[in-house]
């Protein structure tokens, strides 16, 4: 059985989400956020401290898009990434990646602020500077989506279980305040999806 060592609101919905719509079975093993160093199992598991874990059998394995590429190299093939044989294969890496490397990447300063430091050093420059960073690059999501209904091209993949996350994290941690209406109709479209509905209720 795998099991997704999980806290609400944290990198761990990406999982959660992919698990969904792979139709995998998992089990949840939730991770008191504020208080997950103390939490003896899961930093044995993952000395690193990050969420989240996934553990399948032996396999224990952390950072949320990689362990999508595991599910995926494990319990693939899935329509969920395209094969490097079809067109919207080269596409599919450049915003899987984006996710977390371009948009949620820069936000980890920003919810380090908010959530470990002292209270009256939560906003600062490194904060704006972040969330400078990550306005700076939406502009790659806004040009791709007036052209295509899903990042890799006309079909849902993992790429937007990458970036969706990112986004919804960008709006939490006050980055920007709406998007952009193609970016909006895009969320919305992904969310209503009953993968995510199902992950989001975890």
């Amino acid at each position: 059985m795998i099991t997704v060592f999980h806290a609400p609101r944290t990198r761990s919905l990406r999982v959660l989400w992919m698990l969904e719509e792979m139709g995998l079975p998992y089990e949840v093993r939730l991770v008191d956020f504020p208080r997950h160093r103390s939490d003896a199992e899961f930093m044995r598991l993952n000395p690193a401290g990050s969420i989240p874990v996934l553990r399948d059998g032996d396999v224990v394995i952390s950072e949320s898009t990689a362990i999508i590429e595991y599910l995926v190299a494990r319990y693939g093939p899935t329509p969920l990434a395209p094969q490097p044989s079809e067109a919207s294969y080269p596409s599919y890496p450049q915003y899987f990646h984006f996710g977390e490397a371009s948009l949620a990447g820069p936000m980890t300063v920003v919810a380090h602020c908010w959530f470990m430091g002292p209270e009256d050093q939560r906003e600062n420059a490194g904060v704006e500077a972040a969330r400078t960073i990550f306005r700076a690059r939406l502009p790659a999501i806004q040009s791709r989506l007036e052209e295509h209904d899903y990042l890799a091209g006309s079909a849902f993949t993992a790429a937007d279980v990458s970036v969706v996350y990112a986004l919804g994290l960008g709006q939490a941690l006050r980055a920007v305040e709406t998007y952009a209406p193609v970016i909006q109709e895009y969320l919305a479209r992904c969310r209503a999806r009953p993968g995510f509905q199902r992950a989001s209720m975890k």
